[in-house]
């Protein structure tokens, strides 16, 4: 897994803060942008997951939490989250 620059820290707050307020679209584009940018974030993965889920897109989001566990296979909260929407790892 890739360490993420000051700036990749601060793009996923942007994005989950986002979320949080309701602004699904533009948390998603956040968060793909980052993605795309480092592929190889479980922490990016992880955060577009959270907001795909939200947004009932479900396969999406198992998506992008398998890809978090490909790159970190110990990373719990991707776990949780796939339970969460009832698919297996």
């Amino acid at each position: 897994a890739e360490a993420l620059a000051p700036d990749d820290e601060v793009a996923i707050w942007i994005g989950l803060a986002q979320m949080a307020t309701g602004d699904l679209a533009g948390a998603k584009r956040q968060l793909q942008a980052l993605v795309e940018k480092r592929p190889n974030s479980p922490d990016g993965h992880r955060s577009l997951a959270m907001v795909l889920a939200r947004e009932g897109q479900r396969e999406a989001a198992v998506g992008a939490l398998r890809r978090t566990l490909s790159i970190n296979p110990n990373d719990q909260a991707a776990q949780h989250l796939l339970k969460e929407i009832g698919a297996s790892p």
